[in-house]
């Protein structure tokens, strides 16, 4: 399950926590920027997870606080709760300066994106997360900038990168792909002040059926709140439906999951006329957002070319598919 030293990080994490007898992994899936581990002891099962991406304790603190908010929000669905360590922190920091956190075990099963009832069940539960996180009041800044700050969270793919890119045996293809997201992008760029004129709020700014629990065909938890941040309401909805299209869906297919799924979200958060003109567009920057994210990884050598391969193609996809699908509500 972990290489040698991976290993040894793991069983460093897990003596900084009180156990009921001998902790046990037990292999599970595991997110592309942490590592997340099920450990079971003789009395129940916590969640462990050791972040990859980033050594930034502000970050976490930022994000235990909106947790330890949700827990006073009476959401119909879960969210993760916190345990302390050994020193009563939520926050656990390895000699070699790796940051980690554990949690209290919830039952249930990572959803399919193939299974509609999920689908529309997690969008009712995203909607449900909007509402709550809609009445937060919370002084501190958050760590992450609005997904529509392209340009100044991301460097562009100008001629220089996308040389650099190209010089990359798996990537050497890409150059359509690459050259029709910069072009988005700008598109994206462009529209800026309409998206700033939306409704803002928190978000969570990453749901995904990876990011989620069901039993059944309903969701009862969502998890991984490492990226929440203040946007636009509405962007929280277009993150999700995201995920929805891909290449092995038909168009018609996606349309139809993806109106389902804005449906049973507007039916709880009303989007005004605006948010839902702009979403079309506001799917096409998650897509964007994503590739620069992993772009920026691999140039950091956290990521193999075959990964940012799969990320570059798949946002082509979505955002080839846009151009087609019409989203609308009853």
């Amino acid at each position: 399950m972990c290489k040698q030293a991976e290993l040894d990080v793991c069983n460093e994490v897990l003596s900084y926590y009180e156990w009921q007898g001998t902790p046990r992994i037990i292999p599970g899936p595991s997110g592309m920027n942490n590592t997340t581990l099920v450990v079971e002891d003789d009395v129940s099962k916590s969640i462990v997870r050791l972040y990859n991406g980033h050594e930034d304790k502000e970050k976490l603190q930022f994000e235990h606080l909106m947790l330890s908010k949700l827990q006073q929000c009476n959401l119909p669905i879960s969210t993760p709760s916190l345990k302390l360590n050994k020193q009563q922190a939520t926050i656990t920091v390895t000699r070699s300066g790796k940051l980690a956190a554990a949690f209290h075990y919830i039952e249930g099963e990572r959803p399919s994106v193939d299974n509609l009832e999920q689908m529309i069940s997690l969008a009712r539960a995203a909607a449900e997360l909007s509402k709550a996180l809609s009445t937060l009041t919370i002084d501190e800044q958050p760590a992450y900038s609005p997904y529509y700050e392209l340009e100044s969270n991301y460097a562009p793919i100008d001629h220089s990168s996308l040389l650099e890119l190209l010089g990359h045996e798996e990537l050497v293809d890409l150059e359509e792909q690459l050259l029709h997201i910069q072009g988005e992008r700008l598109q994206l760029e462009a529209l800026k002040p309409q998206f700033q004129a939306l409704p803002h709020q928190w978000i969570h700014g990453d749901l995904n059926n990876t990011n989620c629990l069901a039993i059944h065909n309903d969701i009862v938890a969502l998890l991984d709140f490492e990226f929440v941040t203040l946007d636009l309401r509405v962007m929280e909805l277009a993150v999700l439906l995201t995920e929805m299209i891909s290449r092995d869906r038909e168009k018609d297919q996606s349309q139809m999951k993806l109106n389902a799924m804005l449906q049973a979200f507007h039916e709880i958060v009303q989007l005004n006329e605006q948010e839902l003109l702009l979403l079309p567009q506001l799917i096409k920057l998650r897509c964007v957002d994503v590739v620069m994210h992993f772009i920026n990884r691999f140039n950091q050598g956290l990521d193999a070319p075959h990964v940012l391969r799969r990320i570059i193609e798949d946002a082509h996809v979505v955002l080839c598919q846009m151009n087609d699908i019409k989203l609308s509500i009853r």
